[in-house]
């Protein structure tokens, strides 16, 4: 028996495994996750897309974000003269994609023939108006795990040098905050737990719901909060709001085991530029070129992973050609060649948003170096 192929009996492991099936799992990857679900808003003059570098059209141009540094009380005056206070000059930002990531699956026309026939019957993903063979349609669930995590580790990189300063320690270093065990004894702590996070997100300003992403304890007291309920001091954790919580667990080794990002509403966002559009789309030489998200089959992820798109160049190998896949050399004599790529970026909030006189202001602002983003490492003792 051919592995794979057309023998009369085939029962695709994905049938009998469904969620588990090993070749389409998607690894959390819960700052993408964040980052998509929660994109800044549309509020752009002369965009349609919150962050996008592309209109649409094929046409690239810069996103240039402006900000003004609020006034602090000392600014103020007591005498009743015409004396002039502040003058307000915007600050720009320039957002660049400088990240890039791509896949290229290879489908040569020798094994296409061995497939059963449903293999080459043309599909479309999503109501795209490019239709492509459904053996096409099923390898890109299973590159999906691979892009979506290269782009998730690649974030949270850009995300580990930008944290802000917190107010309540003075330094954009990761805080230590204890979520108290079962034998931490009996006391009404204002310094322990999501108290501290919450404490800590109104010392620092922060309006609207928190968005954390990371793993370790935080992940395992969200899970406990399920089935919390009151201490001896009359206490149910299960019932602290104003936070969403996206474990990814690619953060352990990126910002550490225990570490977690909080975000303010808006403080971070997804940077994206999408090529294979309006005039750039279409055939060109022997490749179809065109953008689409990727059909991954996963039901919690709606509004998440499946909302990126991505470019994509499907192109036809007529000659033989000599490929390298994992270090080896493969001679292909004719097929297909489907590449998706992304080019992306990680927008913050800058960090001089606030008045310093080390950035040439007349005045230190008391939250200078905070940019909406805090890290913590949480303990359980």
């Amino acid at each position: 028996m051919a592995l794979g192929f057309c023998p009369p009996i085939l029962a695709h492991l994905k049938a009998i495994s469904e969620c588990n099936t090993p070749s389409s799992k998607i690894t959390p990857a819960g700052f993408l996750r964040l980052l998509v679900e929660n994109n800044p808003q549309t509020r752009i003059i002369n965009a349609d897309h919150a962050l996008k570098l592309d209109d649409g059209s094929g046409h690239i141009r810069d996103l240039i974000v402006k900000y003004l540094k609020r006034a602090v009380p000392e600014q103020t005056s007591t005498s009743d003269d015409c004396e002039i206070n502040n003058m307000n000059v915007y600050n720009e930002l320039t957002i660049p994609a400088t990240n890039y990531r791509k896949k290229t699956l290879l489908i040569a026309d020798e094994d296409l023939s061995r497939y059963c026939a449903d293999a080459t019957e043309m599909v479309r993903i999503n109501g795209f108006p490019t239709p492509f063979m459904r053996e096409f349609l099923d390898q890109i669930m299973v590159e999906a795990n691979a892009l979506i995590g290269a782009i998730d580790q690649d974030l949270l990189t850009l995300q580990a040098t930008r944290f802000g300063v917190n107010v309540h320690t003075g330094s954009n270093a990761a805080e230590t905050v204890n979520f108290p065990g079962a034998n931490a004894g009996v006391n009404n702590s204002f310094d322990d737990g999501m108290i501290h996070i919450l404490q800590d997100a109104a010392l620092n300003e922060v309006c609207g719901n928190l968005l954390i992403a990371g793993h370790g304890n935080f992940n395992a007291f969200t899970l406990q909060q399920a089935v919390a309920c009151c201490n001896q001091l009359g206490i149910d954790s299960s019932r602290f709001t104003g936070f969403n919580f996206y474990p990814d667990l690619y953060s352990q080794d990126i910002w550490g085991t225990n570490h977690i990002g909080v975000f303010s509403q808006g403080s971070v966002g997804f940077v994206e530029l999408n090529r294979y559009e309006g005039f750039r789309a279409g055939l060109k030489g022997t490749s179809q070129l065109f953008t689409m998200p990727l059909p991954i089959d996963c039901p919690q992820c709606n509004g998440g992973y499946d909302s990126i798109d991505f470019d994509v160049q499907l192109r036809y190998i007529d000659c033989p050609t000599t490929v390298t896949i994992c270090g080896e050399e493969t001679t292909v004599r004719s097929g297909w060649a489907l590449t998706l790529g992304k080019s992306f970026g990680l927008f913050n909030i800058p960090t001089d948003a606030y008045q310093n006189t080390a950035y040439g202001d007349c005045y230190t602002d008391r939250l200078s170096g905070n940019n909406g983003t805090l890290r913590f490492v949480i303990t359980n003792d």
